[in-house]
């Protein structure tokens, strides 16, 4: 059993957004079919869009979630629908599966959420900034 405390929690948001140096670059992908649910298991199929980026690649905002400023904004790869999203950090280039949630339409109670969530392959995807509390997804690691 892993027990995130009040001391554990700021290291673990330095380690997600790249402030401390551990992982090279992240990507925060967007995927379609059916969400497993976790970041256990294979690697995910179905990308729609991804948003890659240096470390550190967001900050540490009251020690208690991410930041990143936006907009942040890509082009969708593929065509279809988001059901979640995955981030992901490379050391030494090697990917590692850190943090997953789900994504839908507004209304449907996902974590993040799109007013458009059908795309077409090259549609503009814009966030118009990013907020994540690791402890609050909507399901655990």
């Amino acid at each position: 059993m892993l027990i995130f405390g009040s001391a554990l929690l700021p290291l673990m948001i330095q380690r997600l957004t790249g402030e401390d140096d551990y992982y090279d670059s992240f990507s925060f992908n967007f995927y379609s079919g059916t969400d497993p649910g976790s970041i256990a298991g294979a690697p995910s199929t179905g990308l729609l869009a991804g948003y890659d980026a240096a470390a550190p690649w967001a900050s540490t905002l009251y020690s208690t979630s991410l930041y990143l400023a936006g907009p942040i904004s890509t082009h969708a790869l593929a065509a279809g629908s988001p059901t979640y999203w995955e981030l992901i950090g490379r050391a030494g280039g090697m990917p590692e599966r850190l943090l997953h949630g789900s994504a839908g339409k507004t209304g449907s109670g996902a974590d993040i959420v799109f007013a458009n969530d059908v795309w077409a392959m090259g549609d503009p995807v814009t966030l118009n900034s990013l907020r994540i509390y690791p402890l609050r997804l909507s399901y655990p690691p």
